[in-house]
């Protein structure tokens, strides 16, 4: 009949955000300040190289109650862009270009 006795070898597939590391932060788009939630991994070390996987709207913002706008929404590929600012630059008065300067000036 084509039945097989033994024990079927299946396995649950385990949520994708089961071990992440989970923070809350504003949305940096407009001035609404829209709420997120930012999975990533790593443990938070000082040395650790941490990486953000997945981004949500935050159900318990007062402002956005987990809604995000289609900016907030694209969030993600934003971080990972290799066209993103990754340092701060100055343009100094009188001046045509750009110049890299610390976060502190």
């Amino acid at each position: 009949m084509g039945f097989a006795p033994q024990q079927a070898l299946a396995e649950v597939r385990q949520f994708k955000l089961l071990g992440a590391r989970e923070t809350r932060n504003t949305c940096t788009y407009c001035s609404v300040g829209c709420g997120l939630i930012l999975y990533g991994l790593g443990d938070g070390a000082k040395n650790a190289f941490g990486e953000i996987y997945h981004i949500e709207g935050d159900p318990d913002h007062p402002v956005s109650r987990g809604s995000l706008c289609p900016k907030g929404a694209g969030l993600l590929d934003f971080i990972h862009s290799p066209k993103r600012l990754k340092y701060p630059e100055v343009r100094e008065p009188g001046s045509s270009e750009w110049k890299r300067s610390g976060w502190i000036s």
